[in-house]
């Protein structure tokens, strides 16, 4: 099986109106335990990622602040 990258945003992907879907949550869980690599893109800089978000899995990664952050497997890369 090949491994797959999957970038997902927070608002209105993942997130809606605060409430994250059961089905979002399986389905995340289910491509990690698969082995895909996940990671959180998105416009919100670190400090406003909720979270519930992070309660979902352990990401691979996070780009936040449109890019200007980036952090993969725990270690900042930018800042």
């Amino acid at each position: 099986m090949k491994i797959k990258y999957i970038f997902t945003d927070i608002d209105g992907t993942i997130f809606h109106n605060g409430y994250i879907f059961p089905s979002t949550i399986n389905a995340l869980q289910q491509a990690k335990a698969a082995g895909h690599k996940i990671y959180i893109c998105t416009g919100r800089p670190i400090t406003q990622v909720p979270q519930e978000i992070y309660d979902i899995i352990d990401f691979d990664g996070l780009i936040c602040s449109s890019g200007s952050y980036i952090e993969l497997n725990h270690k900042i890369y930018l800042d």
